[in-house]
């Protein structure tokens, strides 16, 4: 969000939350939903796919090569 200069309450109203639940989410003190990351990657303009790998909650498996 800052990258993009987004308001906590812009994605707050996005994703239909309150900006303090938005605010604990990140801050760690409740656990985000996966409607609500869904949401949040969409307000943000941001991939999810990419959002996990980036916060080190999804490992992408690595292509093997072919013998």
């Amino acid at each position: 969000m800052k990258e993009k200069g987004i308001k906590q309450s812009y994605v707050a109203d996005k994703v239909g939350i309150s900006p303090q639940i938005l605010g604990a989410m990140l801050n760690e003190q409740r656990k985000i939903e996966v409607t609500e990351f869904y949401g949040i990657c969409s307000a943000i303009d941001a991939d999810p796919t990419q959002m996990a790998v980036n916060a080190g909650i999804y490992k992408m498996q690595e292509e093997t090569a072919s013998a």
